[in-house]
């Protein structure tokens, strides 16, 4: 946020999620279950921000079937609205979230507490963002009227001009154009329908038809969940998070650069080796890079100051559940109001933490 604030309180129930967060922050918070919130605790918080988990609401998720769990959550949240009557409230979800019963149960709310609300569903790509994810957003007030809703911009994001600088660092993956799976065969199928241009950067992120885009689109949506081990992250032996097995990865077309600049400077321009450039030249036409976590944080339009995990997989899933950057200053901030401020500087790092951002991002997998 570009906006001066004082943070209230956050709640968050995985661990190593709050730790990215309290990094990224400057904070300081211990993981809390919503439901063992006291309402009371929040009486004269000004604004009020939830995002209600989305896992049972989302398209991606074929078994989909929300429950007890999620109709305490909205219950739980129509209840912190009741008592502690927040100026001013956001909320963040799936779009099929508004549809729900979960929702009517926080909609009923708003309207008994006297909130004018409305209900959006928005997408990054249209307000300029370089990431392609729709979301609900809903905003109210009960302190004066909603801003004004801002209007779409006629040029999207496009994920390559944001990345193109990190890619020649980002670590090669020289195995994956002989891999098999939906996701190749998506682009190859691709290529034959005309969906994708193989002389164009593509960016590959699941297995859906909709997960790969050429350059000059924003991204497909980097949506993954967390490997859960009863309902936190797993982890290692050493304490580390275990990311998704999704991968982001970009694919860089080298025929046309070999015939421009020769097989070395093509591959100093790529920073992949010579013989790998040789090889896809000879082959299938690509130089494959997995995206690297600050990639996946300019996707989502945070800047290079917001410090994420050093984990690619684990970023991926952090940052693809979160809100992209464009929206939060296009349909929060605004709701919050406030003066404009100077971008915080995060905390003292410690050297664990400096592992947990920077560690080595040439994962083997």
């Amino acid at each position: 946020l570009d906006i001066e604030y004082q943070d209230a309180g956050a709640v968050e129930f995985d661990p190593e999620i709050v730790k990215v967060s309290n990094i990224a922050n400057n904070t300081n918070y211990e993981p809390t279950d919503i439901l063992n919130v006291d309402e009371n605790t929040l009486k004269g918080v000004k604004h009020y921000h939830t995002s209600p988990s989305c896992t049972q609401y989302s398209p991606g998720n074929p078994n989909k079937k929300p429950g007890k769990l999620e109709m305490a959550i909205a219950r739980k949240i129509a209840s912190i609205i009741d008592i502690a009557k927040p100026e001013t409230i956001t909320i963040e979800n799936a779009p099929e979230y508004a549809q729900s019963k979960e929702f009517a149960v926080i909609k009923e709310q708003l309207n008994k507490s006297g909130y004018e609300f409305r209900v959006v569903t928005v997408n990054a790509r249209n307000y300029g963002g370089s990431s392609n994810r729709l979301r609900m957003i809903v905003q109210a007030s009960r302190v004066g009227e909603l801003p004004p809703l801002p209007e779409k911009e006629s040029v999207t994001g496009d994920w390559y001009n944001v990345t193109k600088d990190l890619i020649k660092d980002a670590p090669e993956d020289t195995r994956y154009m002989m891999s098999e799976g939906s996701e190749l065969a998506n682009i190859f199928q691709g290529f034959e329908t005309g969906r994708l241009d193989p002389q164009l950067p593509i960016m590959a992120a699941g297995g859906n038809k909709g997960s790969q885009t050429n350059a000059g689109n924003p991204a497909p949506a980097l949506t993954t969940n967390l490997q859960k081990k009863n309902g936190v992250s797993a982890t290692r032996k050493d304490g580390s998070m275990v990311g998704s097995k999704n991968i982001t990865r970009v694919l860089m077309p080298v025929k046309q650069m070999v015939e421009d600049y020769g097989f070395k400077k093509t591959a100093e321009m790529l920073g992949a080796s010579q013989e790998s450039v040789r090889y896809a030249y000879s082959t299938h036409g690509f130089i494959v890079k997995r995206a690297t976590s600050r990639m996946m944080a300019r996707i989502m339009d945070l800047p290079d100051t917001f410090a994420v995990p050093a984990d690619p997989q684990v970023a991926r899933a952090v940052l693809g559940n979160g809100v992209n950057g464009k929206i939060t200053k296009a349909f929060i901030q605004p709701v919050i109001g406030g003066e404009s401020r100077q971008p915080r500087g995060r905390r003292q790092i410690s050297d664990s933490d400096m592992d947990f951002i920077f560690g080595d991002e040439n994962i083997d997998v």
